[in-house]
C-alpha cells in the first residue's frame, strides 16, 4: 500500500468540477433582480412627484432620487449572475 494521498494538490493545476445549480436558486436570483427593478420604478415615481410638487428641498431630493434611480438598474444587472457575460467583456 502506498502512503501517498489519492488527490495531490499542485499550485499550478486546478481541478474543474461540475456544479449543479438548482432551479430554485436561479428563480431566487430572478426575484431579487425584479425586486431591484421594482425599487427603481418606485424611486423614479417618488422623484417625479417631488419634482412636480416639491419646493427647493423637494427638487434637490428629486434630483438625488433620479440619479440613484438611474444607476440602480445597472447595479442590479451587474449583480445578476445571468447577466455576468455582458459585463465580462
Amino acid at each position: 500500500m502506498s502512503t501517498q494521498p489519492l488527490l495531490q494538490r499542485t499550485a499550478n493545476k486546478r481541478i474543474a468540477l461540475p456544479i449543479r445549480v438548482e432551479p430554485k436558486v436561479s428563480f431566487a436570483n430572478e426575484r431579487t433582480f425584479l425586486s431591484w427593478l421594482h425599487f427603481t420604478v418606485v424611486l423614479g415615481g417618488l422623484a417625479v412627484g417631488l419634482l412636480n410638487f416639491g419646493d427647493k428641498v423637494g427638487k434637490i431630493s428629486a434630483a438625488l432620487f433620479s440619479i440613484v434611480g438611474e444607476h440602480l438598474p445597472a447595479f442590479s444587472m451587474s449583480r445578476n449572475p445571468a447577466n455576468q457575460s455582458i459585463f465580462s467583456l
